[in-house]
């Protein structure tokens, strides 16, 4: 089975812009609507969709590896350590477009709006990863509950 013929691939192709347009309301408080913020947030959800493939290529590999069904802590630990450091590697690669937004920052000028940027993109890493296991697991459960249902059937 190829890593890309998911059903769920099309919750984040939804997703990802959904999470970069709440992102720049966390991130800004003021900003100007211009041609340059349909860029820098065009650019921006290229970098999401980029960092996005990275985490679910991870994923898909990890769990081709893994061929057990049960929750690990372990193994979710591990693919939470992979796909974050998949992810900040592809988003240092891959520019942001936030140079081109003209807009005031909640946090200060002095550089510390690298941390709130940091700890704003290792939530949605998170939260893409808990996603991930809710949709794996709720396959899961479904097919056991398929089965549950023929086997009634049987009896």
């Amino acid at each position: 089975m190829s890593i890309w013929k998911d059903k769920y691939i099309p919750i984040f192709l939804v997703l990802i812009p959904i999470c970069k347009l709440i992102n720049f309301f966390i991130t800004f408080s003021e900003v100007t609507y211009n041609s340059a913020l349909a860029v820098a947030f065009v650019i921006d959800i290229i970098q999401g969709y980029l960092c996005w493939m990275v985490i679910h290529i991870i994923i898909k590999k990890m769990e081709k590896k893994q061929s057990t069904v049960h929750f690990s802590i372990s193994q979710f630990l591990k693919q939470l350590l992979f796909t974050s450091l998949g992810a900040v590697v592809t988003a240092l690669i891959v520019p942001d477009g936030s140079v081109l937004i003209t807009g005031k920052r909640y946090t200060n000028s002095d550089g510390s709006f690298l941390i709130h940027d940091l700890i704003t993109f290792l939530i949605w890493i998170l939260l893409i990863n808990f996603i991930y296991v809710f949709l794996r697991y709720y396959d899961v459960w479904k097919k056991v509950d398929i089965v549950i249902h023929n086997a009634g059937r049987l009896i």
